[in-house]
């Protein structure tokens, strides 16, 4: 809930270099368990289970996800070959 999660502080860094994305978001909760959650994120959630897709997603869409011990950070990591290097626009 809102009033449970006010006052808990997310940090968020990303970065860009030689064709790899890295992201990775960090919390002050105390985690979970995302080893069962990674094992479970290896087959596609059934329609009616209403949790489980977003770590699907991400192993989907990232060539690494990671997680620190206790949880409460993810690395996420894209490589991108050279043409889809070619086509990211730089600011």
């Amino acid at each position: 809930s809102t009033a449970k999660n006010r006052g808990k502080i997310i940090e968020i860094s990303a970065a860009y270099s030689a064709g790899v994305f890295f992201c990775s978001i960090e919390d002050s909760g105390p985690g979970f368990g995302w080893r069962a959650a990674l094992k479970q994120a290896k087959r596609p959630p059934a329609a009616a289970e209403s949790e489980g897709r977003g770590l699907f997603l991400l192993k989907k869409i990232f060539d690494q996800v990671k997680y620190n011990r206790s949880g409460n950070k993810i690395t996420l990591v894209k490589k991108f070959s050279a043409k889809e290097n070619n086509n990211v626009r730089r600011r």
